[in-house]
């Protein structure tokens, strides 16, 4: 499989990265626009200047499109739609009882009786940030914002879901298949929290029929154990293998990305781009290059990412 080294290129979305380093509490929304940020590119012709008879939108992908017909052999430019998927079960109880408690006791069950956290499914509430996601991404589209070329989810239930409430309907309305592709190493960092343990294939293949899952996909979750946390590193060393996957076998410009919040900062720091947390339930851009290399690329990671 070919190598990349991947960066995001500054000043196209908000970096929310400043605000988030001083508060590392701090948990971005999904901003207008995608957080878009309203600029002029080399692209734009007098019309558009003059006239404003383009979207900000439309404009940038202009943009897009010229820094792919000009870009060296072996040079690709990728925008990538990433989401957090919506509030689940797993998130309530770990905001009731607190990080000590959940870390170090309730994160290892399975539940607590009533409700069942392993693998852990979208709350009403998450069902509804899909479902205002979904209205936005609708909104943001007809102004000019591409149709992702592909969806792509973690197996993770809760991704699945989040999938399904936001693109199912744009989808339908398009008349566009709805045909998302499972994709292991897109899942949260595995700890031994039995949220993230995923559920097996045949689940998958009974409760999303419609999604596509890779080959390589086993029956049961052969990387979860009751006794480890994957490293930052390795982590870190699984998104870039799967980045590398989808930039090397998708030939689309415009990319969603159904993933988790800790996975999302991986994203960044495999991207090179400035890291921040976000909330359930929130898209963001990334405008990201890709280059291929001989050689695996050395990624500058700490023992721990900022806000984590």
């Amino acid at each position: 499989m070919s190598h990349y080294k991947f960066t995001a290129i500054p000043d196209i979305f908000t970096s929310f990265g400043a605000a988030c380093a001083a508060d590392p509490t701090l948990k971005i929304t999904t901003q207008p626009d995608l957080a878009l940020i309203a600029r002029a590119y080399e692209t734009d012709d007098a019309e558009d200047e003059s006239n404003g008879t383009s979207t900000q939108w439309q404009r940038f992908v202009k943009y897009v499109e010229a820094l792919n017909e000009k870009a060296p052999e072996g040079t690709c430019y990728k925008v990538l739609y990433l989401t957090r998927h919506g509030q689940g079960d797993h998130n309530v109880m770990h905001e009731k009882v607190g990080t000590e408690a959940w870390d170090s006791h309730w994160s290892l069950l399975e539940g607590d009786g009533t409700v069942s956290w392993a693998d852990a499914r979208l709350t009403p509430e998450g069902i509804s940030q899909a479902t205002s996601l979904s209205a936005f991404w609708t909104d943001l589209i007809e102004n000019g914002a591409p149709f992702p070329h592909s969806l792509y989810t973690s197996p993770l239930t809760r991704c699945l879901q989040t999938t399904k409430h936001i693109w199912h309907p744009i989808c339908n309305a398009r008349n566009a298949p709805f045909n998302p592709t499972v994709k292991e190493l897109l899942r949260e960092q595995i700890t031994d929290h039995t949220c993230d343990r995923r559920s097996s294939r045949s689940y998958i293949v009974e409760n999303f029929p419609e999604y596509r899952i890779e080959e390589s996909f086993t029956e049961t979750d052969e990387l979860w154990r009751a006794d480890r946390w994957e490293p930052l590193r390795e982590h870190v060393e699984r998104k870039q293998k799967v980045l590398e996957d989808i930039f090397a076998n998708d030939e689309g410009t415009f990319l969603s990305l159904s993933v988790h919040s800790f996975a999302i900062a991986v994203i960044m720091a495999v991207c090179r781009a400035e890291m921040y947390r976000v909330k359930e339930g929130t898209s963001i851009g990334l405008l990201v290059k890709a280059e291929k290399v001989d050689e695996p690329p050395v990624i500058e990671v700490g023992e721990r990412l900022v806000g984590y």
